[in-house]
């Protein structure tokens, strides 16, 4: 049985924020993840480089069904 994730963001105001030339600046930091509902423990994913919050999708649909889990999607 497969389930389909809820997208969700959160935004965190006044964090350092390092821009492409290197410089820091202070300003909301917007995070996205995914969440699949379920019974609790929370199980949460965290993916390598070159990935994405829902390169996990197989694995949490098929050997962790029913549980809530959320998945971080570093972009």
């Amino acid at each position: 049985m497969f389930s389909d994730p809820t997208s969700h963001f959160i935004t965190l105001p006044n964090r350092p924020i390092v821009q492409a030339n290197g410089e820091t600046t202070q300003g909301p930091l917007e995070l996205h993840y995914w969440e699949w509902k379920g019974h609790q423990p929370t199980i949460l994913f965290c993916h390598a480089a070159s990935f994405h919050g829902r390169c996990y999708d197989r694995i949490i649909n098929e050997a962790l069904h029913g549980y809530h889990v959320i998945s971080l999607d570093f972009r």
